[in-house]
């Protein structure tokens, strides 16, 4: 047997081959088309000055890029690093969809891994495609079940394929009926300068949209006067012409008079805490298992807890004051308003 079929077989079930990344890239480069990299190039926008200078495309299309993958998909993390460095579009974009799927099947330990490389080698994530790829399952995937305080580093970040992260990674947050990182970090970027943020927030929000549309015009109520266009006209897509025109002109956008912080008690006991500006129908969302992941496996949850705030961005930071209380503490709270 020779030398190459022995690398194949071994990437094939995951052992360890130094050759094995070169393989990869080589099984990719045996794909390229001149005519297709040079229409990519220009999709991507590599010419000097534009988001993709300098990029490099060799000409093959993504799904076979992923038939590569699955060949690929036992490839050793060190081994996916090599490929994720290369100067080529498509070896990088090959690294991430083999991290998604060793990400998909990997148990806590590994997924930390796979989560802490990502964030190491944020520089060679640099086109939209490969963002969108990868950060909703591999950085939203992570911390589903953990603090969310990393959105908020990558959302001020100088790089703005980070800050393209911190937004795309809340869309796995979002398929999973949680909003509420989606719609903090939406206002984090609401003064970005990059069109690809404004593309990538909107489309977030019209993602809201398709689950909870009250919560979308929530925010836009309150927003659509200082969002930038292109930001606001992906958030509105879906709404019919009239209602389009309404947020696009600011009519639509009367003065929400409060914003409420409240606090639910769950079936099981826990705390949920949470902010609106219409706290009857926030808890009847909550109830039929439309507001939150967490309350949705919890119900019935009962109001026991609400607080009247001068606006949103004063309900967001009272919420993460509460959210940091003890538990006694946030139950001090509750005796004192009964």
């Amino acid at each position: 047997m020779d030398r190459r079929k022995r690398v194949n077989i071994s990437t094939k079930v995951g052992l360890h081959s130094d050759q094995a990344a070169q393989t990869a890239q080589q099984r990719l480069r045996n794909l390229a088309d001149p005519e297709v990299a040079a229409i990519l190039a220009r999709f991507f926008k590599t010419g000097p000055g534009q988001y993709g200078e300098g990029d490099r495309f060799i000409g093959v299309k993504v799904p076979a890029i992923r038939k590569v993958a699955r060949e690929f998909k036992g490839l050793p993390l060190p081994e996916v690093e090599c490929v994720l460095h290369s100067e080529i579009h498509e070896e990088r974009l090959l690294a991430l969809v083999i991290l998604v799927a060793q990400f998909e099947k990997a148990d806590d330990a590994a997924r930390k891994r796979i989560y802490d490389l990502y964030l190491a080698n944020t520089r060679h994530i640099n086109n939209w495609d490969l963002v969108d790829l990868s950060a909703p399952q591999i950085v939203g995937g992570y911390l589903e079940n953990r603090s969310r305080r990393p959105l908020d580093r990558l959302a001020k970040s100088a790089s703005l394929w980070e800050r393209r992260i911190s937004i795309l990674a809340t869309h796995w947050f979002i398929r999973h009926g949680d909003f509420a990182d989606t719609l903090r970090i939406a206002e984090k970027l609401l003064k970005d300068k990059e069109d690809l943020i404004h593309k990538a927030v909107g489309w977030m929000l019209r993602e809201v949209g398709k689950r909870d549309v009250a919560v979308l015009e929530e925010f836009l109520i309150e927003h659509c006067r200082v969002m930038p266009r292109t930001m606001l006209r992906y958030a509105i897509e879906r709404f019919s012409e009239e209602k389009r025109l309404g947020y696009l002109t600011g009519k639509a956008a009367v003065r929400v008079n409060a914003w409420f912080l409240y606090l639910l008690r769950c079936a099981d006991g826990s705390l949920y805490t949470g902010i609106t500006n219409n706290v009857s129908r926030r808890c009847q969302q909550h109830n039929a298992g439309t507001a939150s992941r967490y309350t949705r496996s919890r119900l019935p949850v009962e109001l026991i807890y609400q607080e009247s705030q001068a606006s949103r961005s004063v309900a967001l930071k009272r919420e993460l004051a509460i959210k940091a209380m003890s538990r006694q503490e946030k139950e001090s709270l509750i005796r004192l308003e009964r």
